[in-house]
């Protein structure tokens, strides 16, 4: 998962160089940075997953922790879900983007 995170900087210059020496093609190289980046983000997400040691794990500590009350501007709204909800949508906010 490391080395696809890494690779996020030779994709970013590539496309720089690209779409400075061929303006008129950077918007495609801009599309290629732009899904290569939902992907670095969505291994990133399972690399935390992997890394925080199984996500049942962490959903069950998550789950015996009271939910964080929210700062000034968003008191209003209600409290996030914790433990397994709260990485299910975590996985599916990634994944829209990715997709998007």
């Amino acid at each position: 998962y490391i080395v696809r995170i890494l690779w996020i900087v030779p994709v970013y210059s590539i496309d720089s160089w690209f779409g400075l020496k061929f303006p008129s093609t950077a918007i495609y190289w801009s599309t290629v940075r732009e899904c290569y980046e939902s992907y670095a983000l969505y291994n990133f997400l399972i690399y935390l997953l992997n890394f925080l040691e199984e996500e049942y794990v962490l959903s069950e500590t998550m789950a015996t922790r009271p939910p964080v009350i929210h700062p000034v501007p968003f008191c209003c709204c209600k409290p996030w879900p914790t433990g397994r909800r709260f990485i299910r949508w975590c996985k599916v906010a990634v994944l829209q983007y990715a997709v998007i």
